[in-house]
């Protein structure tokens, strides 16, 4: 299993029944598999993408205001710009 691009990664008890993961580098919680998505999830992701958009807050401010880790908006972040790369016009 990987998360966040490395195997940093120890059990961390269970939750619903799957079990639980730690990540050692940044300390977030994660299930592997967990796909679970609402509109209160989309509506943060937007708004801290429009956020580190605007250049002038960092993923790291984001985070704390949010109390989000920062990998998952790096990540974010990134999967907006490889949908954009899509649609880019070339000349």
């Amino acid at each position: 299993m990987q998360k966040y691009g490395n195997e940093k990664y120890v059990k961390n008890g269970k939750a619903r029944g799957h079990q639980k993961y730690l990540c050692k580098e940044c300390g977030c919680n994660f299930i592997e598999g967990d796909r679970r998505t609402n509109e209160k999830i989309k509506a943060r992701k937007a708004k801290c993408i429009m956020l580190y958009a605007t250049g002038k807050i960092s993923i790291n401010k984001i985070a704390k205001i949010f109390g989000m880790c920062w990998s998952l908006i790096y990540r974010w972040i990134n999967e907006s710009a490889e949908k954009l790369e899509k649609y880019k016009i070339r000349h």
